[in-house]
């Protein structure tokens, strides 16, 4: 997960995606996962579980971040 989240990272113009600005006020927003620092927050928090829940759970997230993004 780690990898792939330095890969994204990485990527070319990825600066929208790293950091997700929100009203200070939307406690929704600072419990979801955004942007792919939030995503590393997780990771180093091993908030994502060993085996198939754990990766898709991931999958979820960084599919929901490119969603976002995508839509903003």
């Amino acid at each position: 997960m780690g990898k792939i989240l330095t890969k994204a990272w990485d990527l070319p113009n990825a600066e929208p995606f790293q950091t997700y600005q929100f009203d200070a006020d939307d406690k929704k927003a600072k419990n979801n996962i955004l942007c792919l620092t939030s995503l590393g927050m997780k990771i180093d928090n091993e908030g994502y579980g060993y085996g198939r829940h754990g990766w898709e759970d991931f999958a979820k997230d960084i599919g929901g971040i490119y969603a976002l993004h995508l839509k903003r």
